[in-house]
């Protein structure tokens, strides 16, 4: 009703009448932030796979990632991220679900260290990693035509 933008629409089912999926504004504002600001923006990346916590049934725990799968030569390897961690933040900021990774995710570029609480075990531990550019990804230029002046 107040005319805000809730979500950016990423996939619509033909065959289903109304049925589609969008990215909310809020897990995808940093991308839009950084792309007014520079002109661009490149996908960080981390490389794990995985799901919502609450949807493993991992005992005592009821927020954060789950780590299904590491990806090989990534930044989460190389730091010693492994299956069966759970991400609780991301540089102090709560991690309770796949959108708040992503979230802070998209707030940070490849060659940024970034500080991730994660549980294993039953223990907490800190891990420092350096994002990379996600190898899927091309290399963006700047867009000039979203120059409004």
């Amino acid at each position: 009703m107040g005319g805000r933008v809730v979500g950016i629409n990423t996939v619509k089912v033909a065959d289903a009448e109304g049925l589609g999926f969008a990215i909310p504004i809020d897990t995808i504002s940093p991308v839009i932030e950084n792309i007014n600001a520079n002109g661009y923006y490149n996908t960080s990346y981390l490389g794990v796979f995985g799901y919502d916590a609450q949807l493993k049934n991992i005992g005592k725990i009821k927020n954060g990632f789950y780590v299904q799968d590491v990806a090989k030569n990534s930044p989460a390897e190389k730091i010693g991220l492994i299956a069966g961690d759970v991400i609780l933040s991301i540089n102090n900021n709560a991690v309770d679900g796949t959108l708040k990774l992503k979230k802070q995710l998209y707030k940070n570029y490849a060659g940024n260290q970034i500080e991730i609480r994660v549980e294993r075990e039953s223990e907490e531990i800190l891990l420092k990693p350096t994002l990379a550019e996600h190898p899927c990804c091309y290399k963006a230029q700047p867009i000039s035509y979203f120059n409004f002046e």
